[in-house]
């Protein structure tokens, strides 16, 4: 393969990894329904207040400053060329429910997507140089094709949180981790320290890069048959590992100047690992990491591939592919195990993984690769390229039409405006945000948890397949049933329907998204299907 012919083939492969992470990127705007991107939006833009303290430690805060300064960029673009002056901000974003705020950071979170690729690209060329050198190039490029088409990083890619970003910097720490491992100097323990730390100032999980950071370093130890205790590799130890941390308290900073606030939200996440969210009963466990959330996530071919590539390195036991086998299983086993051992592990998570997962699928397409002729290797790429492709698109695609469509929540916000009577009260026993349509203050619809004194209401209810909907009581189910539906919509048809709604497809529920894992449906919307029922003094006509 030239490398014109090596080049085309990546940019195509950038291209439609960008085509695949902008498309339906603005989906449910100007509503928020994407839980925990509220706390991104709020953080970066308070920090353009001058005070740089997050008040809030779920997550490190590298990503919260980077989003910050990629607004005010963007703000200064705004004000520099008129479109928005600076002080005109703050009342456009309430007008708009903040959506502008919510796009820009969802356009972000596409671009680290994007820029993934490349650093799979790199991970998949630098892991099977020792064992394919003369297609570590290919190898690259297939990884990156596989990484570009894998559901749950194809997802991720369109919110505004922090795991896309994530697996963006500790693909990058695996690539200095692989280098170690073949015999890498300073430059590679201080690139992994780099990039570990950064992955580590994202979010928490990182410091699982721990382990395959020592696995790298005692592989090369075994096969240079050097000591441990030898002078020049305790200085790569002592100076890399403390490194990491150090990069970790730079980027999140008021961790140790707010100890107090750290440790009340280290506190919450505590809870949810052993409680679950709010003690709701969601799926948790190793059947529900091994057996569902990382199929979904990959999907059946990127999986099958993964398995097949583990085999072949271990029927064939040479040194190479055990090597790549050991980092990579270093790095995905003890996170699935964590994930495994905590009550609350929402799919969202296996994104972390997903790089060393598509780099691990590329041994049998190399394999492959390998049968054919040197003159034939390009046509062999594009075909294993185009099957790929066929087997894994269409599950994407119905992904990104269905979040190019209203929301449910959207629509029914559309239509309680048109019908119900201004200042309405909407009445939700199963109170939940993120399930329930959205309205500006002008529109001075009010939401209720508890049944109104006054006789005028309206009853809300929403229902999907997620715990965060809650059953009804049998109270209230009797007092629906006897109730006139006034109206329903639900994500299988953007008309009324009737009361008992539509069959579901699968989803995460253990995730307040309202948007299905896999049996998309023609013409589906996102969303739960929302019933509202009148109460008998109601008057609904405008």
């Amino acid at each position: 393969m030239t490398q014109r012919t090596h080049l085309f083939f990546l940019l195509t492969i950038l291209l439609l990894g960008a085509l695949l992470r902008f498309w339906g990127i603005s989906f449910g705007l100007p509503g928020t329904f994407r839980p925990d991107e509220e706390y991104l939006v709020s953080r970066a833009l308070f920090f353009h207040s001058g005070d740089f303290n997050p008040k809030l430690f779920n997550w490190p805060t590298l990503y919260f400053y980077l989003s910050s300064a990629f607004f005010y960029l963007v703000r200064l673009l705004a004000d520099w060329s008129g479109v928005l002056t600076w002080h005109e901000l703050g009342s456009y974003l309430t007008a708009t429910n903040y959506a502008p705020a919510h796009l820009l950071g969802r356009i972000l979170t596409a671009c680290f997507g994007v820029a993934g690729l490349a650093a799979t690209y790199q991970l998949g060329k630098v892991a099977f140089a020792p064992i394919f050198p003369k297609q570590a190039s290919t190898a690259g490029l297939f990884s990156a094709l596989l990484l570009c088409v894998t559901f749950i990083h194809v997802r991720d890619s369109h919110f505004f949180a922090t795991d896309i970003p994530l697996a963006f910097f500790a693909t990058l720490a695996l690539v200095s981790f692989f280098r170690i491992s073949q015999g890498g100097g300073w430059k590679d323990y201080l690139l992994g320290a780099l990039w570990s730390g950064l992955a580590m100032g994202t979010k928490y999980t990182a410091l699982s890069l721990g382990i395959p950071f020592a696995v790298a370093h005692f592989l090369k130890l075994f096969h240079s048959k050097t000591k441990p205790w030898h002078p020049q590799e305790l200085k790569y130890v002592l100076l890399a590992a403390p490194l990491c941390f150090l990069l970790f308290f730079l980027t999140s900073p008021y961790i140790l100047l707010d100890w107090e606030t750290f440790q009340s939200s280290t506190a919450v996440v505590e809870n949810f690992a052993k409680n679950g969210l709010a003690q709701l009963p969601t799926q948790f466990g190793y059947e529900w990491i091994f057996l569902f959330c990382v199929p979904q996530a990959l999907g059946t071919p990127l999986l099958a591939l993964c398995l097949l590539g583990g085999a072949i390195f271990l029927v064939q036991r040479k040194q190479e592919g055990l090597v790549l086998l050991a980092l990579l299983c270093s790095f995905i086993l003890p996170v699935l195990c964590v994930y495994s051992s905590v009550k609350w592990s929402p799919i969202r998570y296996i994104t972390f993984l997903t790089p060393a997962f598509a780099v691990l699928a590329t041994a049998p397409l190399c394999a492959l690769l390998a049968l054919a002729k040197e003159r034939s290797q390009v046509h062999a790429f594009a075909a294993l390229s185009f099957l790929i492709c066929a087997c894994t698109l269409p599950r994407i695609f119905s992904l990104n039409e269905t979040l190019s469509r209203t929301d449910t929540r959207i629509a029914t916000a559309g239509w309680i405006t048109r019908n119900l009577p201004r200042s309405a009260t909407l009445y939700s026993p199963t109170y939940f945000s993120y399930a329930l349509p959205q309205f500006t203050e002008k529109q001075r619809i009010r939401y209720v948890k508890q049944k109104p004194a006054q006789d005028r209401y309206f009853t809300i209810v929403d229902r999907a397949p997620i715990a965060f909907s809650e059953p009804l009581s049998k109270e209230t189910e009797e007092e629906l049933t006897n109730s006139a539906l006034l109206f329903s919509l639900g994500p299988r048809h953007c008309t009324s329907s009737s009361k008992e709604g539509p069959p579901w497809a699968i989803y995460d529920e253990s995730d307040a998204f309202y948007t299905p894992l896999s049996e998309f449906s023609i013409g589906s919307c996102p969303g739960p299907v929302v019933d509202i029922f009148p109460s008998e003094s109601s008057t609904y006509l405008r």
